[in-house]
């Protein structure tokens, strides 16, 4: 072969290299029109928002007073341009999202005992417990030691106790608050540990639980009937929320509706929304004089950052922020609730750019379909809320949570260990 045709034929095959690594580049991305679902700007802060001000004010720090509620928002896999994207899709770059309003920010380390990218099990462990444990073990520790949770600590304090999801209440978020396994996908024994707990409150699909207690997922008497043996009332609606005093119940909200545009999570004959579902739960947990820990867990935006869908990640952070903003509203009300925000870990390293003003067209692009170990943010309100401000370890969060209402300092407490 002579020399010039070998540079050629050198050359086509860069060329081409270049051409395909492109293409594969450009498979993650997407051209992402903003202006498609921003509300109209009259309405845009559900009438919060001062005439002639295009940037919402922030909420205000609250005295440093007793703390007896306590409301933990944790978003799947939300990382800081989840939170960006979202407030530019809704509110524009002047607006502000519920709980970007919240006057305390922090950033949150979030790697696990095993690795430097943490899963949700072993997230949402060192939230719960305040100790670090390997991928995919729940509320125990690598050497098989049970880890008593914030959740369960207030629990035996006397305090009324909670717990939403928009998957499977077995899911590994909540089971590392009210379960002790060490492989999250043990959803039967997670089911049974959940029961067990004796939570005041359990919202999510409960279709583990059906199982359990009856031999199907779906709706069946027998699962009705044990469960009503064990002292459950038993929901499938907002509308049996909003009727239901029972003292405990378990809420079977299907699995959220997997189209790109929700923003809901539905029961079989009725849609609900996680807002009312929040709103309605708070009111049930504080007739307690004592107190209250609600978890409220947003699934959908990790399950949109492993498809790398960016209009489900941001309409499902968004149906997110509208349950924060009733957390919020109680306390500003109450004036003795901890409102904290945050995230386990931060799914598909989302990125954005190119977003110019005023056609408002952005190229979203994704850079793994799985967990990025960046830091996550949280956000805070109420009482001795700037405890909370600076860079944390995801395991100080129970800590800090403890200290704040006056508990024990449980995470140095000796547990059994895992049979």
């Amino acid at each position: 072969m002579k020399l010039k045709d070998f540079m050629v034929r050198r050359g086509s095959f860069i060329l081409a290299g270049m051409l395909a690594a492109f293409l594969l580049a450009l498979g993650g991305m997407y051209v992402l029109n903003l202006e498609i679902t921003r509300r109209d700007k009259t309405d845009a802060y559900d009438g919060l928002l001062p005439a002639g001000e295009d940037t919402p004010p922030a909420y205000p720090l609250l005295p440093n007073g007793p703390v007896k509620n306590v409301i933990l928002f944790i978003a799947d896999g939300m990382g800081i341009n989840q939170v960006t994207l979202t407030r530019l899709t809704y509110y524009g770059p002047d607006g502000r999202l519920h709980l970007e309003r919240m006057p305390v920010t922090g950033l949150v380390n979030t790697h696990s005992a095993n690795n430097l990218v943490t899963e949700s099990a072993a997230g949402a462990t060192a939230m719960a417990s305040g100790f670090k444990t390997n991928n995919r073990m729940a509320g125990v520790t690598p050497d098989s030691i049970l880890r008593v949770s914030i959740l369960e600590v207030m629990r035996d304090s006397g305090r009324a106790t909670g717990m939403i999801t928009t998957t499977d209440i077995t899911d590994a978020t909540p089971a590392a608050f009210a379960a002790h396994v060490p492989h999250r996908d043990d959803t039967l024994t997670i089911a049974r540990q959940l029961l067990d707990a004796r939570l005041n409150l359990l919202i999510g699909d409960a279709k583990d639980i059906l199982l359990l207690l009856g031999g199907s997922t779906e709706e069946n008497p027998e699962a009705l009937r044990r469960l009503g043996e064990m002292g459950y009332a038993y929901i499938d609606s907002q509308e049996a929320l909003d009727r239901s005093d029972a003292p405990y119940l378990i809420g079977h909200f299907k699995r959220m509706v997997t189209r790109e545009y929700s923003s809901r999570i539905r029961s079989e004959d009725e849609t609900a929304s996680l807002a009312d579902i929040t709103r309605r739960s708070i009111e049930l947990l504080s007739r307690n004089p004592q107190g209250f820990f609600l978890m409220v867990e947003e699934e959908g935006t990790d399950t949109g950052g492993h498809a790398n869908l960016p209009r489900f990640v941001i309409n499902r952070l968004k149906a997110f922020d509208d349950a924060v903003a009733e957390g919020i509203e109680f306390a500003m009300r109450e004036k003795n609730t901890l409102v904290i925000v945050t995230s386990d870990h931060e799914t598909g390293g989302l990125t954005f750019e190119e977003g110019e003003v005023p056609a408002r067209d952005v190229e979203v692009d994704w850079a793994t379909r799985l967990h990025t170990g960046q830091m996550v943010p949280l956000f805070a309100f109420g009482p001795h809320a700037a405890r909370f401000s600076g860079v944390m370890d995801n395991t100080d969060i129970p800590k800090k949570i403890a200290r704040i209402v006056g508990l024990a300092e449980f995470w140095k407490m000796p547990m059994a260990p895992k049979n």
